[in-house]
């Protein structure tokens, strides 16, 4: 899954060297001390602490855009790799220093760069939810449908982090139908977190409806509980409802359930209702040959009725 690592660097005195001291503290006039380090050769502009980390790694995770033009003046390398395999331009967004971020990117940063979880400066921006940067990173030939090594896209990211406004931006021009390395889609990742917005804004921009991740299930019929089932035990019963309306309602899992069968199985009156006024087949068999009537069981007459009046019709 997606982790941020947190807003910055965890950084500890002992582990800097003089470049990076004069970096890190907090008072502006700092900065000529790093000029007298570079005019009399007292250090290497690209020296690495020992976490890995070049002056303008440190710069632009505090936002010191003063020290960040004087190191990129003295033409330090703007791509060099910390010991989490991120560049300068991937810290100033994960810390969403979007001046840094503009500098950077004016000098050449590589915006499609990937750290050791293989995310690049768009998948932090579109985990923050910042469409300022992403807007940057994109006119910078950031590729839109990078995976990380979770198979995510920036898009399926925002999805996952509930990032509507992101998730809107992207959808100009990313694909809406990209899947993780286990065949989630958007759809199926709105609808685990139950984010009846999200499914809509998914749903409205055509998104495929009955696509399988790799336990083939759907968005809408998920192992049984999840999405639809659980929806409906969290009170979501506008999702539900808006989802039935549109997707495939007779799809069945890898053990040939239906969405009423599990319906049934749990004893859902509202939504055995909801499937059998949407018309759904009643007599299909499960993996055991059974149909959602003998699924029923012990919840009496309350699925039953809609079942069985129903089939009277």
């Amino acid at each position: 899954s997606f982790h941020s690592p947190g807003p910055g660097y965890h950084i500890k005195y002992q582990d800097l060297r003089k470049i990076h001291r004069a970096v890190v503290a907090d008072d502006p006039r700092k900065l000529q001390d790093v000029e007298q380090f570079l005019l009399f050769d007292l250090c290497d502009i690209n020296e690495r602490d020992r976490k890995n980390r070049t002056a303008l790694h440190l710069a632009c995770a505090i936002g010191r855009v003063d020290v960040v033009k004087y190191l990129l003046a003295w033409k330090c390398d703007v791509n060099l790799r910390d010991g989490e395999n991120r560049t300068a331009l991937v810290k100033a967004v994960q810390c969403q220093k979007e001046a840094c971020v503009d500098i950077l990117l004016k000098k050449g940063a590589d915006p499609n760069a990937k750290d050791f979880k293989g995310n690049t400066a768009l998948h932090y921006a579109a985990f923050e939810g910042n469409i300022l940067i992403a807007q940057k990173l994109l006119f910078n030939k950031g590729e839109i449908e990078a995976k990380n090594k979770d198979g995510l896209t920036p898009l399926l990211v925002a999805v996952n982090e509930k990032k509507e406004k992101m998730v809107a931006f992207l959808l100009e021009e990313a694909n809406i139908n990209a899947v993780d390395y286990t065949k989630r889609s958007c759809l199926h990742l709105a609808c685990a977190n139950g984010h009846e917005d999200m499914v809509k804004l998914l749903v409205d921009r055509k998104c495929q409806l009955n696509l399988r991740d790799v336990e083939n299930t759907t968005a809408l019929l998920k192992d049984g509980l999840t999405p639809l089932l659980l929806a409906i035990n969290e009170k979501k019963e506008k999702m539900v409802a808006f989802l039935v309306e549109k997707a495939n309602i007779n799809a069945v899992d890898y053990t040939k359930r239906t969405a009423l069968h599990l319906a049934c199985a749990i004893g859902r009156e509202d939504m055995v209702k909801l499937l059998v006024d949407r018309h759904c087949q009643l007599n299909l068999c499960d993996g055991e040959d059974r149909t959602a009537l003998v699924k029923v069981g012990g919840h009496s007459y309350v699925c039953l009725r809609w079942i069985g009046l129903k089939s009277l019709e």
